[in-house]
């Protein structure tokens, strides 16, 4: 079972949303948000965030905790981390949290996730505000065509960052 999860990750994760050191860097700049007291990821998925994060601390000379918890048994078992359903309770952190929520019911379907934690990207985003109170949030989605954000009625329908491509949303932020 282990040697089939490794399989299936790394046969996917090069194609999904995870982020790459440098594109977490760019949103960072582009955010101007200051992850010094720390980054609480809620859905770490397949870790992009995390490295991230400790590649931009480490560069930075930042000494900083990154929590990360994800709902997928399976991811947090090969990645370690914690398993946390983010709709379970209500936390509360000092830490900033910079997150990638699924893009769509329809997009993001891994083995080991509930079924009923399927709602749409925007859905996600009132969700976590509502259920992680923290300073500032940092929310990465789907990238629409020409940056319309949904003003030219293009929707976002997919998961893989090389078609669709990824994007920070500052209207989510506090």
């Amino acid at each position: 079972m282990a040697i089939l999860v490794r399989f299936t990750v790394a046969k996917i994760a090069p194609k999904v949303t995870a982020l790459m050191p440098s594109a977490f860097e760019r949103i960072l700049e582009e955010s101007k948000i200051d992850i010094s007291s720390g980054i609480y990821c809620p859905m770490a998925g397949f870790g992009g965030i995390i490295v991230g994060a400790k590649a931009y601390y480490k560069k930075h000379k930042i000494n900083a905790e990154v929590e990360a918890y994800d709902i997928n048994e399976n991811l947090c078992n090969y990645y370690g981390w914690i398993k946390r359903d983010v709709l379970a309770q209500k936390i509360q952190t000092d830490k900033i949290v910079f997150v990638c929520p699924p893009f769509g019911a329809n997009t993001e379907r891994w083995p080991g996730t509930p079924n009923n934690m399927y709602y749409d990207f925007h859905d996600w985003v009132k969700l976590i505000k509502e259920y992680v109170i923290a300073p500032n949030y940092i929310f990465v989605g789907p990238e629409l065509k020409n940056n319309n954000r949904y003003k030219s009625g293009i929707k976002p329908s997919g998961l893989f960052a090389k078609k669709y491509g990824i994007q920070w949303y500052p209207e989510y932020s506090n």
